[in-house]
């Protein structure tokens, strides 16, 4: 009796905490979704934005002025060409860009 009333207990507890888990992870995808679900919490994602430049040089932009205005990068180069920004290491290694943008004298291109 005892058992099956824990059994309930903690029926009843694993659907809660999976509503709440499911509730909180509304409208993330692919790896961010796994993470939410599996309770890893985000850290708010890095300050600055890495963009490699068309030399291969490593260009640190604000991430908030990156998500305001991608001109900031061109702003912010110190040669023309294009700049690509990848969200993880895991990415660049597979090629995935998340943001590029080509910049001459200052301004973006296009």
């Amino acid at each position: 009796m005892v058992s099956r009333i824990a059994l309930i207990l903690f029926a009843v507890g694993h659907l809660f905490v999976a509503s709440s888990a499911e509730a909180r992870c509304a409208g993330l995808k692919g790896d961010a979704l796994q993470k939410c679900l599996q309770g890893e919490r985000d850290r708010g994602g890095p300050p600055a934005i890495l963009f490699l430049g068309p030399d291969g040089n490593e260009q640190k932009v604000d991430t908030a002025a990156v998500s305001r205005s991608i001109e900031t990068v061109c702003k912010a180069a110190k040669q023309d060409g294009v700049y690509t920004a990848y969200r993880s290491g895991q990415d660049r290694a597979r090629n995935r860009i998340w943001k590029q943008v080509e910049c001459r004298s200052g301004q973006v291109e296009g």
